[in-house]
């Protein structure tokens, strides 16, 4: 399954496995991003930047929905999980790639 397929089932709630096999999804589509480095100053390094910079606040907040989870806040989870929803989602739509990468659970 691919990475914007399977955040499209998600609900209110994920699991600890889900969640890994989600976040490792997200850091493998970060590396191939990071390969992609323009070797030259402008305008195609400022989007390469763009694109780097928003799936890094992705990866950071599997931080904060990991802490929530363990702190047992079921408020706050279900609060970051939208906003990591939207985001992720939010990148499919702007820079694209996320229904190639696939995740496995």
């Amino acid at each position: 399954m691919n990475v914007y397929d399977f955040v499209g089932t998600l609900g209110k709630t994920i699991t600890a496995n889900q969640l890994s096999a989600l976040r490792m999804a997200m850091e493998d589509r970060m590396d191939t991003i990071e390969g992609q480095e323009p070797l030259s100053d402008g305008v195609v390094y400022d989007n390469w930047q763009e694109k780097y910079d928003d799936i890094s606040d992705i990866v950071d907040s599997f931080d904060d929905l990991e802490n929530a989870m363990d702190e047992g806040n079921e408020d706050e989870v279900e609060e970051l999980l939208k906003d990591l929803v939207n985001a992720i989602e939010s990148h499919q739509l702007f820079y694209g790639g996320l229904k190639r990468q696939k995740i496995y659970i």
